[in-house]
């Protein structure tokens, strides 16, 4: 939940399971690529995610991906791939449309958390 402080995700360290079928629901409900979308129509403005909020989406699309020990690849891992891509790119496209001056104000430590 939303506090006054922030997001506090701190109760769900413990449920990983839950975490994933969440991550997974909204991957199968076209949440990924809206993201991506949303993300997009807001660069250059005011309301565009922190950084750090970023880096949860980035880091929850990782989750998502499951590690391929061979070289299958299901219709389900092109889909998830093609959804880290598209956020990943509204990502960069974000960062991309920083000039110089903006950059320079951005704390390094920021920029770290999303790579």
């Amino acid at each position: 939940y939303k506090g006054s402080k922030g997001w506090n995700v701190n109760h769900l360290s413990g449920l990983p399971e839950v975490r994933l079928r969440m991550i997974d629901s909204f991957r199968q409900e076209g949440g990924f690529q809206n993201l991506a979308k949303y993300l997009i129509a807001r660069i250059q403005t005011p309301i565009f995610p922190s950084l750090e909020l970023l880096h949860q989406i980035l880091n929850a699309i990782a989750d998502g991906v499951p590690s391929r020990g061979g070289n299958t690849v299901s219709s389900g891992n092109r889909e998830m791939d093609d959804d880290a891509i598209a956020v990943a790119q509204a990502a960069m496209r974000y960062i991309a449309s920083f000039n110089d001056e903006s950059m320079r104000r951005l704390h390094t430590e920021m920029l770290n958390i999303v790579r």
